[in-house]
């Protein structure tokens, strides 16, 4: 995977082409991606796959963590990652594929699905700023307490799209 620290923007694939991260595995936060601020942009980029998941072990986001920053994703998939829980304390397993510190996420266009966080946001979960759906799906992720999709402390602009299918246990499977 990749740990990027600072102010630096980084950009995942271009549209002609498709790039690929999966079977990635953090110890902590960010199974595939740690972005410690800056701006993220993801373009047919494919994370994750049926067997092959991105893992972030005893911490959060499964596929991508960012810090104070900014991440777009466009087109592609984020599938099967995996946030889960330390065996102690309530701040890990949340953001099955993201997990944003205070940050904006826009997903345009592109497949959310089949993630896991063994607490809160099963695909995304964004403590402060925005989040932007312009279209694709976000469907089949699962929370183990809230969240199934997404667990969000912050504003929610959704302009088109599918939101469908996603379990939560306690609150909020939608």
């Amino acid at each position: 995977g990749f740990y990027v620290q600072g102010a630096i923007p980084v950009k995942v694939g271009v549209p002609s082409e498709q790039i690929y991260f999966y079977d990635n595995t953090a110890v902590n936060n960010g199974g595939a991606f740690y972005v410690g601020g800056g701006n993220v942009t993801v373009t047919n980029g494919f994370l994750g796959k049926e067997g092959a998941p991105n893992i972030a072990q005893a911490g959060n986001g499964g596929a991508i963590y960012l810090n104070k920053g900014n991440i777009t994703f466009s087109g592609g998939s984020m599938s099967y990652n995996k946030a889960q829980k330390a065996a102690t304390g309530t701040t890990t397993g949340m953001g099955g594929a993201v997990y944003v510190n205070s940050g904006d996420i826009t997903i345009d266009g592109g497949t959310v699905q089949k993630n896991h966080a063994e607490r809160n946001g099963g695909a995304v979960y964004a403590n402060g700023g925005s989040t932007t759906i312009k279209g694709g799906k976000v469907t089949y992720n699962t929370a183990d307490i809230d969240g199934g999709a997404m667990y969000l402390n912050g504003n929610l602009t959704f302009d088109s799209g599918t939101l469908a299918n996603n379990t939560a246990s306690n609150n909020g499977g939608g």
